[in-house]
């Protein structure tokens, strides 16, 4: 559990939590994320979620969405869920980390199952090959998934499948995370495993000025 002088970074804002989550082990970030709800955050604010949600919803016809099988990844309180639902998507599991974020997304009634697990090698070895489309977004971040875990997208995700992840541009990160992610990808394509459909930046990703998204669309080969 992350003590009080942790989230005290966050939520006065004087830190900068770039900084912040370099500092925390993986369970005091899941004791950040476990105490986020309780500070009755807006999540209007969370834009990369309906970024990453239209970005799904525009690789699918209206009158196939419901047939898609869907993992978010580091699903948070379920805010990508929630805008893929309303818009046709039935299908859905979700998979973080923290009790108290799944806590949330539970309540939403979005998701068929809610695993609450890390996101490794491991992770839903039984769903290998499963899913048509996996979103992550907010899910590569320093302090949180391993950059090599794109990897691990790619074999929970059916050969012609799609996988779209939303994330943090280079600008937002001062110490390498988002260039080592992108190598990573580069790898796997290179190895065969996947190819790049689409990548964007977006300027709406964050309602600060100095940061960035990258939106990236990839498919299963």
């Amino acid at each position: 559990m992350a003590n009080n002088r942790n989230y005290v970074f966050h939520w006065t804002k004087k830190v900068d939590r770039r900084e912040m989550w370099e500092k925390l082990s993986a369970q005091e970030v899941i004791g950040y994320y476990d105490e986020w709800p309780k500070h009755g955050f807006d999540e209007a604010n969370v834009r990369g979620a309906k970024i990453a949600a239209d970005t799904v919803m525009s690789l699918y016809d209206s009158s196939d969405r419901s047939k898609v099988k869907v993992l978010d990844v580091c699903a948070g309180t379920g805010l990508v869920g929630h805008h893929l639902k309303r818009n046709g998507f039935v299908e859905m599991d979700a998979l973080d980390a923290s009790e108290g974020m799944l806590n949330e997304a539970r309540k939403k009634k979005i998701y068929r199952n809610c695993f609450q697990e890390f996101f490794t090698a491991d992770s839903l070895i039984h769903k290998n090959g499963y899913y048509d489309c996996i979103v992550a977004a907010g899910a590569f971040l320093a302090g949180h998934l391993e950059p090599e875990s794109v990897s691990h997208l790619i074999r929970l995700t059916k050969k012609d499948g799609h996988i779209v992840i939303v994330m943090r541009g280079p600008c937002a990160d001062g110490n390498g995370y988002v260039d080592s992610v992108l190598q990573n990808m580069d790898k796997l394509i290179k190895g065969g495993q996947w190819e790049k459909v689409s990548q964007r930046v977006s300027n709406e990703f964050s309602f600060m000025k100095d940061i960035t998204g990258l939106v990236l669309i990839f498919k299963v080969l």
